[in-house]
């Protein structure tokens, strides 16, 4: 009888929320790609079968230093949409969605992880002739900047971490849904405006800011081929052991960072930013009061600011 309410009641709730269920056609997807900028990542990166497309946004004077920004898990490009403009004042801006989310390609066979991002991001500088780079990452986007200072440091001329994943934790949040392969049939349904929508009100503070507009542009990517599938696939290739095997080497890490943390995170907690300020020899922490797990989008004018200056800008 419990099963039976249950299937009921997930029913129930699939044709309540079925709104948020719908794909984009093809026609729709094209006209989305229009004027947007792609590089591709050949196979030859460790872990892939074939040739992976890669959407980043790019701003600023070519000729200025580069940067490049990395978001989190079930993020996209559009988390550092109010960072860029000004950053870029000062330098060569790339944002990159990670394979597996945003617009870029999305394969079950990528190396879904530190490792496997880190390697695309090396392979992107080297496709568009970056010799160094400022790195900067938030959440999974953070362990995956980490990843690139302990690994290829000499690529990195600076490190930001935004409430940056790096230590093992639990899994927070909607998250963790995506660990529980079984849940899938049900679950995935409804990755897109419904769940995102829930998502961003657990990592903002002001959950005020979670507008019905930002939850669209936020949840469209889920809408594009294979977009629904990519959490659960990310799960089945990344485990706490991979943050395990990372954290131990952080101490190890040697570039000028910075870190960035809101105090009022909820996923990953403040005493991480403490730890990665303890770990880095010499880093700087900025914790920014009355903000959530995604600074760059809840107070992103106190976010560049303090980039700028730890910059010397």
């Amino acid at each position: 009888m419990k099963w039976i309410i249950s299937v009921a009641l997930c029913v129930a709730v699939f044709f309540a929320l079925g709104c948020s269920t719908s794909s984009l056609s093809r026609k729709e997807i094209e006209r989305l790609s229009t004027g947007m900028n792609f590089v591709t990542i050949p196979a030859s990166v460790p872990g892939t079968s074939k040739d992976v497309k890669v959407h980043y946004i790019e701003a600023g004077d070519p000729g200025a230093p580069a940067m490049i920004l990395i978001h989190g898990f079930a993020s996209s490009t559009l988390t550092w949409k109010d960072c860029v403009p000004e950053l870029a004042k000062y330098y060569h801006v790339y944002a990159i969605d990670m394979p597996g989310f945003g617009y870029s390609d999305k394969f079950r066979d990528f190396p879904y992880g530190p490792e496997g991002y880190g390697k695309v991001v090396v392979e992107f500088m080297d496709l568009k002739g970056i010799d160094k780079a400022v790195v900067g990452g938030n959440s999974m986007g953070g362990g995956v900047s980490a990843w690139l200072a302990m690994n290829r440091p000499e690529r990195l001329t600076h490190l930001v971490l935004i409430d940056a994943a790096g230590y093992p934790m639990e899994t927070p949040g909607l998250v963790s849904l995506a660990q529980k392969q079984w849940l899938k049939p049900i679950i995935k349904p409804f990755y897109g405006k419904f769940i995102v929508g829930m998502g961003l009100k657990q990592v903002y503070y002001d959950d005020s800011k979670v507008t019905p507009e930002w939850i669209e542009l936020y949840g469209r990517p889920f809408k594009t081929a294979n977009g629904k599938d990519v959490p659960f696939w990310v799960f089945e290739k990344l485990g706490e052991e991979d943050w395990e095997a990372q954290s131990v080497k952080i101490p190890t890490i040697k570039i000028p960072t910075l870190i960035i943390w809101g105090e009022n995170d909820t996923w990953i907690p403040l005493e991480h930013a403490h730890m990665f300020n303890r770990d880095i020899e010499g880093s700087k922490l900025v914790i920014i009061p009355e903000c959530g797990h995604v600074p760059e989008e809840e107070k992103p004018d106190v976010v560049v600011a303090a980039i700028l200056e730890f910059l010397g800008h």
